[in-house]
């Protein structure tokens, strides 16, 4: 193949990739965007939660020093 067609042929299947780029593109940007629907955590979600954060504070309340050292 000749040089001057080899240039060609390659500058002709750079422009369908950036064509089928940028299609691909359009098609993205045009599909809508799906909004996440905001849920609330469950009953017993928040019971385990709300244990965790007592038994967290009894841990903490136990690192100090014993009562009646002085």
């Amino acid at each position: 193949m000749p040089h001057s067609s080899l240039i060609r042929a390659r500058a002709a299947g750079r422009g369908a990739r950036e064509e089928t780029r940028r299609r691909a593109l359009i098609r993205e940007v045009a599909r809508p965007v799906r909004r996440r629907r905001p849920t609330q955590p469950t009953r017993a979600a928040r019971q385990r939660r709300m244990e965790g954060k007592k038994q967290r504070g009894r841990v903490k309340r136990l690192r100090g020093r014993p009562a009646g050292d002085d």
